[in-house]
């Protein structure tokens, strides 16, 4: 791919950072440009993210049931079955975040330092891979300060460093923009978007478009749960809030937006 482009060309892309687009280079590299060569990591990363999940769940719950339970709802997500065979940019976001999140756990619960320093890489991919990976990082630091058991991690270096690995991860996007008038940062928060419009409208189809694509089921229960386990209502040493919590930074954030402008599934 690209094989007459300068490799400064690739460090960033108007519409997204380049993330994606460096996988897409490596996997056809070794497989050639065919189906496999592009679907490949596609299938890889939603099959992760299943063991992943059901990793959290065990570590969380320490119930082998339960968390075999979780793993095989996760794989009838909708969104999750269809992005486990188109590759996008979604597609190492959601990894990332999902990889992120659990190592955020091992590092909140069980006082990995390691895990801080896989948490800044995951950020940093979730942040090359799209801008929305940036809400991803601010929400480890909201839980912390929401978080009185938890919020002591603040005097540490721990969370700042995962935040500096993070922003260094994100340098060639910086750099690729600083050398193109910011092209993709003005795209993304601005010239995409129409004039704000207050209508209910586009806040039901938001609610239905992540009903589609999470099911109704999982949304329902993602709801309760980001209610019940809130961390500034959570108690000590109950780990739920964790995931909880970073559903709700992605999900009610486009819920306010939603309100004035659409918003996609």
């Amino acid at each position: 791919l690209f094989p007459t482009r300068r490799s400064s060309d690739l460090l960033s892309y108007y519409d997204h950072p380049p993330l994606a687009v460096w996988i897409l280079i490596l996997t056809t590299s070794i497989l050639g440009s065919t189906v496999a060569g592009i679907r490949i990591t596609a299938v890889l990363a939603m099959t992760g993210i299943v063991v992943i999940v059901r990793q959290t769940a065990l570590e969380i719950s320490g119930s082998t049931r339960q968390a075999n339970l979780t793993g095989l709802l996760s794989m009838g997500i909708p969104f999750l079955a269809v992005t486990g065979i188109l590759y996008s940019t979604d597609t190492p976001l959601v990894f990332a975040g999902a990889l992120g999140g659990y190592l955020f756990y091992r590092a909140v619960e069980k006082g990995s330092d390691r895990a801080w320093l896989g948490l800044g890489l995951c950020m940093g991919a979730a942040i090359m891979s799209k801008f929305l990976g940036a809400a991803l990082l601010a929400a480890c630091f909201g839980y912390l300060i929401l978080s009185s058991p938890h919020r002591h991690h603040l005097r540490t270096f721990g969370p700042y460093k995962a935040a500096i690995v993070a922003l260094i991860s994100f340098l060639p996007a910086l750099y690729w923009n600083a050398s193109h008038g910011w092209e993709t940062f003005i795209l993304n928060f601005s010239s995409r978007h129409k004039a704000p419009i207050f209508t209910l409208k586009h806040t039901a189809d938001y609610l239905a478009g992540q009903a589609i694509a999470m099911s109704p089921l999982v949304l329902v229960f993602a709801i309760a749960s980001m209610f019940v386990y809130f961390p500034s209502r959570s108690r000590k040493g109950d780990a739920l809030d964790i995931p909880a919590f970073f559903a709700l930074v992605p999900l009610a954030g486009f819920l306010l937006i939603s309100f004035t402008t659409k918003v996609g599934a």
